[in-house]
């Protein structure tokens, strides 16, 4: 009997030690670790012209339209953006002659703006505000976008200019206000 009392109190030990439910252990936490996050996102407004290359026929009419867009990021504090095409002095075209900037005529978007004779960014008097991106105004969002204007130039009287071969740059600039 003792025999067994000493077997059960050991088969007891094995099963409670088996079966056995481990105390929870207490919680520990660490501390609190930061990262400071910070992101600017910076403004842009840019314009791409194409081609790079135009050339003029005999009666002044240009080998095809050049198609300028306007791309921008702006800050809520900006209301719109004017868009300018200039020549950097009053000639467009120099060669045996020099052709005025205000001698060449361009169509914006279908629509006739006459010739180069306003206001530029450079504060010259050889340019023009193209009506698609002069309109471009911000009554509200969106501050991000892009608008695609198309200008057809041509030579006025360009059958009266000494013959031989002429060249020039016009520009193309956006400030945002």
């Amino acid at each position: 009997m003792q025999k067994m009392k000493a077997i059960v109190s050991v088969l007891l030990s094995v099963i409670l030690i088996l079966f056995a439910v481990p105390a929870k252990a207490q919680q520990l936490s660490s501390n609190t670790a930061t990262v400071s996050l910070t992101f600017n996102a910076a403004a842009s407004l840019s314009i791409t012209a194409t081609p790079a290359n135009i050339s003029f026929n005999a009666t002044g009419a240009a080998s095809g339209p050049i198609t300028v867009v306007t791309t921008w990021n702006l800050p809520t504090t900006y209301h719109g953006i004017v868009g300018y095409a200039y020549f950097s002095t009053s000639t467009a075209l120099s060669g045996p002659a020099n052709i005025p900037a205000s001698a060449i005529m361009a169509t914006v978007d279908g629509t006739s703006q006459g010739g180069f004779v306003q206001t530029d960014p450079t504060g010259g008097s050889n340019g023009m505000q193209y009506t698609g991106a002069a309109n471009i105004n911000f009554p509200a969002k969106p501050y991000t976008g892009s608008q695609t204007d198309t200008l057809l130039l041509s030579i006025q009287n360009a059958g009266s200019y000494t013959p031989g071969g002429y060249t020039g740059t016009l520009n193309f600039a956006a400030t945002a206000n």
